[in-house]
């Protein structure tokens, strides 16, 4: 009978599966680095499609404001409410005594209704003009082009 005795060198042994460990550590830090390089890439394009989407928002509710404004300021009806506050503008001036014929004192008034509905329309003038930069840097010089020919408009 034959008997195999074979002597396990231990120590061969554990130098073998601690080159086994570092080599699969090392593959586990750059699989992490690799995992961690997406993860950063997703974030970094979510939170710049943030950005898209918060911009575009503030974009469209500016141009929202400035068309409605206009067409305000376009409209030929004047109510009362708007000549009697620019005839009480015109006479806290000085203006207002100034004018004599009573029929140039109706047009006065009503010129200066138009000015106060225009004058009411500046802040979101303003928000509008304020979106123009972005409105490049994110959509291009089409959209920037159409803000300001909106903006033109007044």
């Amino acid at each position: 009978m034959m008997t195999c005795v074979t002597m396990i060198d231990w120590a061969a042994t554990g130098s073998m599966l601690s080159g086994i460990g570092t080599v699969v550590g090392a593959l586990a830090v750059i699989g992490a680095a690799i995992i961690g390089s997406r993860t950063f890439d997703n974030w970094k394009r979510q939170k710049l499609a943030e950005r898209h989407i918060e911009q575009a928002e503030r974009i469209l509710t500016a141009t929202y404001r400035v068309r409605r404004g206009l067409s305000r300021v376009r409209s030929p009806a004047i109510w009362g409410h708007e000549t009697d506050a620019a005839e009480e503008q015109l006479k806290a001036s000085g203006d207002w005594e100034k004018t004599f014929p009573e029929s140039e004192r109706k047009s006065l008034a009503t010129a200066q209704a138009y000015y106060n509905r225009l004058n009411a329309t500046s802040d979101d003038q303003r928000a509008l003009e304020e979106c123009q930069p972005m409105a490049r840097a994110f959509f291009g010089e089409e959209l920037e082009k159409a803000l300001e020919k909106l903006n033109h408009q007044f």
